[in-house]
């Protein structure tokens, strides 16, 4: 039963965490900088207006990006110049996931790492089997406990070879 349960990610493939939902909150951000701001030269823009535009230089070389190390690397930028936003107060929201997008790309970028995996699929064994644990249900791991103990409550039921052994009462309360 745990085996099919942690078997799920592969029949049903979903994306990781990584360039996808990455991509996404960078589109949303640069479609939110695109709609509110002005047609201005460079010059004339506030500081605010021109860290977002920084930010949306970032985000759209990103979401260009050809290949995984072109992605990490504006990736990288694009999250450390939110994280100085954050930090500064200009930015509020999600810090805790901008900080782990930036772990994230720094990691993969020092590793050397050329192929990203997209999906539940694409992870090698030994990083699959933890994705596979997270997303099953929590009561799972507990089911092979509830039918051994279903089993040894059966065993030692009133009639049974087992029930006429004898057992010291706290122990026998506990099993009834």
């Amino acid at each position: 039963m745990l085996a099919a349960a942690f078997s799920v990610p592969i029949a049903f493939n979903s994306p990781i965490y990584g360039p996808f939902f990455m991509k996404q909150g960078m589109q949303g951000f640069v479609d939110a900088f695109n709609t509110r701001a002005p047609q201005a030269s460079g010059t004339d823009l506030s500081p605010e207006q021109q860290a977002d535009a920084e930010l949306a230089r970032y985000a759209n070389a990103a979401l260009a990006a050809q290949t995984d190390a072109a992605f990490l690397d504006s990736a990288e930028s694009y999250y450390a110049l939110m994280g100085e936003g954050f930090q500064s107060g200009s930015i509020v929201g999600d810090r805790e996931t901008n900080d782990a997008a930036l772990a994230y790309c720094r990691a993969l970028s020092s590793s050397g790492i050329t192929d990203i995996p997209a999906s539940a699929n694409d992870l090698p064994f030994l990083s699959f089997l933890p994705y596979a644990i997270a997303t099953a249900p929590s009561f799972l791991p507990f089911i092979p406990f509830l039918l051994s103990s279903i089993l040894v409550l059966g065993a030692t039921r009133p009639g049974t070879l087992a029930a006429k052994a004898p057992v010291p009462k706290f122990r026998r309360l506990i099993q009834i």
